[in-house]
């Protein structure tokens, strides 16, 4: 095999595997019937979650709630660049399709489709 053939394989492959681990996934919704306060509070507990919050002054955890066409509730629990009025897009994020929210968490969203958790 000519080495130029060689060395465009090996180009290829690198670039393949580059662009493979590089890439954002995106995040996959979890589908339940409820989603509790304490499963909210303990994504934003995790790790790398926490790690994302402390980087900097501006972060906030937030729950954004979307009403969706089939009547579930769409909940995004991400952390959230108040600064900028962003999510970064670097940073760890978890989607929820739910039929109802629990009491507790209810009662924290009210009527607003944003909670910010301090």
């Amino acid at each position: 095999m000519p080495t130029y053939l060689i060395v465009l394989l090996v180009v290829v492959v690198l670039v393949g595997v580059f662009l493979f681990v590089l890439r954002k996934k995106a995040p996959i919704a979890i589908e339940q019937d409820t989603l509790s306060m304490k499963e909210v509070i303990a994504f934003f507990k995790e790790g790398e979650v926490m790690q994302s919050l402390k980087a900097s002054n501006n972060m906030v955890a937030v729950a954004i709630q979307e009403k969706q066409s089939d009547e579930r509730l769409k909940i995004t629990l991400t952390p959230y660049d108040k600064q900028q009025n962003t999510i970064p897009p670097s940073v760890p994020m978890k989607i929820y399709l739910v039929k109802r929210l629990d009491e507790d968490l209810a009662k924290n969203f009210g009527d607003k489709s944003m909670l910010v958790l301090q």
